[in-house]
């Protein structure tokens, strides 16, 4: 059997700010864990935005400092024909690492990536797909401190105060319900998680990560350990939700 054929492929879709970020790097940690030889836990293979224009060029996984393919950022060919072929490549890589799930993720970040999402979902043979959401107020708010902050991850913004404003709200609403509604049309059987349910107080929820990387396929592996990790990878708004800033 080919292995990627027997490698559990995950492709976690989510329109932005909704945690995506930290779900992959919980997969990255495992795999830095897991590079003793003698360990026998199972191998996560996670990357980022794979489909996003800028990615071969100055995507975190393969320039970052612990980025996950620095090591093949020189070997990594744009999807200039086949984004199939794209696609490939790391399914390759994950392959060479006996990774035993594989996961990337998909934002879609406006209307025109909405409205081609079909020729991404199209070529990911044999994957399952989750789809993220979060509290409007949440995803709204931390939009809005990332702005502010001029940086969208690995900092701290719980002291940033912004106000978020209700046609905000009603609009990133309407969007959500606009990708979900997309997204549940072209996925057959798509999970839908919250945030809360993978992390809560800053923390991992072992139990419901383990069943997402498990979704459908009769699996039930303990991909991530108790004594694994205990605080989510990178600085997070623990902030309290202030209604009276909401105009």
């Amino acid at each position: 059997m080919n292995k990627q054929n027997a490698m559990n492929k995950l492709c976690i879709i989510t329109y932005g700010r909704t945690g995506s970020t930290v779900a992959i790097r919980v997969g990255q940690e495992n795999f830095i864990r897991t590079q003793s030889p003698h360990e026998q836990q199972r191998r996560i293979f996670a990357v980022g935005e794979i489909f996003r224009p800028d990615y071969c060029n100055n995507g975190y996984d393969m320039f970052g400092e612990n980025g996950i393919l620095r090591e093949h950022s020189k070997s990594i060919q744009p999807p200039t024909n086949s984004l199939e072929t794209y696609l490939e490549q790391f399914l390759g890589i994950a392959e060479y690492y006996n990774s035993n799930v594989f996961i990337c993720k998909i934002v879609i970040h406006d209307q025109s990536f909405l409205d081609n999402l079909n020729q991404y979902i199209s070529i990911m043979k044999n994957f399952k797909f989750v789809f993220l959401t979060r509290n409007l107020f949440d995803v709204n708010r931390s939009h809005k401190k990332a702005e502010v902050a001029k940086q969208w991850s690995d900092v701290d913004t719980t002291n940033i105060s912004v106000k978020l404003k209700l046609q905000e709200l009603y609009d990133l609403s309407n969007w959500t319900n606009d990708c979900l509604s997309v997204c549940s049309k072209i996925v057959n059987k798509l999970l839908i998680i919250d945030y809360k349910e993978l992390f809560y107080n800053n923390k991992i929820n072992v139990e419901a990560y383990n069943r997402m990387l498990n979704y459908s396929f009769n699996n039930n592996i303990k991909y991530i350990m108790h004594n694994d990790v205990t605080e989510i990878p990178g600085k997070q708004d623990r902030s309290i939700i202030d209604f009276n800033s909401v105009y």
